[in-house]
Order: C-alpha cells, then sequence, then structure tokens
C-alpha cells in the first residue's frame, strides 16, 4: 500500500506541476474512507500520513482485518492513480 500510495505522489509530481501534493493525497483518502473502508454515509477514518518537513509518504502499517479489506477493495485507488494518459511507462 506505501508503494501504491508513493506511486500516486509521484504520478502527481510528474502531471500536475505546480499544484499541492495535498490535493492529491485527499482524492486518495477520500477513496480510502469512502470506498474501500467505508461508504459514502459511514466513511472510516484514515489519513495519508507524510513525513516531517518534507512531502514524502510514510510507511502505511494496518491491522490484519484493515489489510483484507483494502485488498478487496483497491481496485478505485488503483484506478485513481494511473487514470493519466501518460502512464504508459509505469
Amino acid at each position: 500500500m506505501t508503494m501504491l500510495l508513493g506511486i500516486g505522489a509521484e504520478n502527481h509530481k510528474k502531471h500536475r506541476l505546480g499544484s499541492s501534493l495535498k490535493l492529491s493525497l485527499q482524492l486518495m483518502e477520500n477513496i480510502m474512507t469512502k470506498t474501500i473502508l467505508g461508504t459514502p454515509w459511514r466513511p472510516k477514518q484514515w489519513r495519508v500520513l507524510l513525513q516531517d518537513g518534507v512531502e514524502e509518504i510514510r510507511k502505511v502499517s494496518l491491522s490484519n482485518s484493515t489489510t483484507h479489506q483494502f485488498m478487496t477493495g483497491v481496485l478505485p485507488l488503483v484506478d485513481a492513480i494511473f487514470q493519466h494518459t501518460d502512464n504508459k511507462d509505469v
């Protein structure tokens, strides 16, 4: 999961020059909280954590049941990360 979020952050830096990484992370967080781990009516609390002082994602650690839930519903997050048409090289 950490690698997937890292790829999303790198793609953001490549294709959305000048925009904040926080917007991209909010999109990933919304997918995680409202689609993968929860629902739009009952979102779960989850955040992408960044290293202090730099725009680098910290290692993600999840419980066994949350990891299973993530792996079962990961496709919307993958679609959001790889939606840019120039991602043929990734």
